[in-house]
């Protein structure tokens, strides 16, 4: 049986039990580094399982998961290795 990409990330996640886990220093201090080096109000540290995207660690973001297909994150996962950029996120359907 062929294992897809998918399902092998699926499973590496689940073997971190990293979902639906506290918040923890560490994350919380790359977080604000991010939204510093990026001059952003909001930055997070998410991970996509099948059908949602937990929110790990956040800074401006109040919301501790959203459903995978709302989320950026979804489209990265099924460029399928391919470079994915968004210029403006504002301006992009």
């Amino acid at each position: 049986m062929n294992i897809t990409f998918e399902e092998q990330r699926l499973e590496i996640l689940k073997n971190f039990n990293i979902l639906d886990s506290d918040r923890e220093k560490e994350y919380d201090e790359i977080t604000s580094l991010a939204a510093k080096v990026c001059n952003t109000p909001i930055a997070l540290i998410a991970f996509c399982d099948s059908d949602r995207q937990f929110i790990k660690s956040n800074i401006g973001f109040g919301l501790s998961e959203i459903p995978r297909d709302n989320s950026l994150c979804s489209y990265v996962i099924e460029a399928d290795n391919k470079q994915f950029i968004i210029s403006d996120l504002l301006k992009d359907p």
